[in-house]
């Protein structure tokens, strides 16, 4: 019982890290997803021209009739849909996510954009300020707890200054980390969109096929 509790666990931990926004960014940024704005418009412009004309044509060259089938082998609903769950799905990434996940993919990238530590502070929010605040505070109270007790035991302490600061890189993946799993009903119903959407495009890919195959 207690393994199947692990591997459960360890799966809610697997599919919580695939709707991070990093994740995401990923995925909006794919051509197929870009390319769906398109198909969000022709689809149902389409459709439109093609209900108003015949499944098929006949053309007659030197006495012999030659049949062109116009109807095509999926369907148009799937398709339009499919779209339209990418479209929704890049419009909760572009507004909701955070503008430092959808500027750079690592640490490399930003400091390949000539960013500094200067730069970092513009994307934190006031809740990962507030956040930072308890952090210190909390290592503040903690530090001289930790002194009084060394105090009572009478151990000398050293100088206070000696403490490593933290990296300009540490610092850079401390907002990162955060802000990867800000809005996180939003980042659900986001990933929802885009697997709905994926699950449509492959059943028309899959009809596709077949139709070949078979024809």
């Amino acid at each position: 019982m207690q393994k199947y509790k692990s591997e459960i666990e360890e799966m809610s931990i697997w599919a919580k890290k695939l709707t991070n926004w990093d994740k995401l960014r990923a995925i909006q940024n794919s051509k197929i997803i870009s390319s769906t704005y398109v198909w969000l418009f022709v689809v149902p412009l389409a459709a439109k021209f093609l209900s108003k004309i015949n499944d098929s044509i006949k053309i007659t060259i030197d006495g012999n009739v030659y049949e062109f089938i116009l109807t095509l082998p999926f369907s148009w609903e799937s398709f339009f849909y499919s779209s339209l769950c990418f479209v929704l799905g890049n419009i909760i990434y572009i507004v909701l996510a955070p503008e430092l996940i959808k500027d750079f993919k690592d640490y490399g990238e930003y400091t390949g954009s000539r960013r500094n530590i200067n730069h970092l502070s513009r994307y934190m929010t006031e809740k990962y300020k507030r956040h930072l605040a308890k952090i210190r505070q909390k290592e503040s109270e903690d530090s001289r707890e930790y002194e009084e007790l060394r105090r009572i035991s009478g151990i000398t302490t050293g100088d206070k200054s000696q403490k490593m600061p933290r990296t300009e890189e540490d610092q850079f993946w401390a907002l990162y980390d955060y802000l990867n799993t800000e809005y996180h009903c939003f980042r659900y119903i986001c990933s929802t969109l885009y697997v709905i959407g994926f699950v449509l495009f492959s059943w028309v890919i899959i009809k596709n096929i077949f139709w070949v195959l078979a024809a």
